[in-house]
């Protein structure tokens, strides 16, 4: 008479298949496309008089692209797509108001053009003619600068979200 493994030793067994089965390489960077192999982001352009606007914006996009760790991020005479953008408006007005109609809170409002596309110059792989974003800032605590950096932040993460999320 032959002896049947117990039925516990199957299910360990099966599960173990399973596992090994599904379970494949996988790596941050597998889902690139060949356009979006690696991305180069010249300093984005400033239509607004404010100062340092495209620096931060650039900087913010840049090390938020390598902290993904999903493209890899060159110069953009060496890059697959390149990402450009431009800031089109900038504004700061009061917010809130408190009942003798001070101003509590204002906001910074920034609107942003911006592409990506290959350097073959045939494919734009995303186009946005209009991303705004905004910060809100206190009165009587912080700065304009905290509102503005607040917007780039949202910037920002608007456009990481349309070049590497959704791969």
């Amino acid at each position: 008479m032959k002896s049947r493994p117990a039925l516990g030793q199957i299910g360990v067994l099966l599960i173990l298949v399973l596992l090994c089965t599904g379970c494949g390489w996988y790596s941050p960077k597998s889902g690139r496309t060949a356009l979006v192999s690696s991305i180069g982001i010249p300093l984005m352009e400033n239509q607004t008089p404010e100062y340092g606007l495209a620096e931060q914006l650039t900087s913010g996009v840049t090390d938020g692209l390598i902290a993904e760790n999903v493209i890899d991020v060159v110069d953009p005479s060496r890059a697959a797509s390149v990402l450009k953008a431009t800031i089109l408006t900038y504004s700061r007005s009061a917010y809130t108001f408190d009942a003798g109609e001070n101003v509590q809170e204002y906001i910074v409002e920034i609107t942003v053009r911006a592409n990506l596309v290959s350097t073959d110059g045939e494919t734009t792989i995303w186009d946005a003619p209009s991303i705004r974003a905004w910060g809100v800032y206190a009165a009587d605590s912080e700065t304009e600068q905290d509102g503005q950096t607040r917007a780039i932040k949202k910037l920002t993460e608007e456009i990481l979200d349309r070049t590497v999320k959704g791969w």
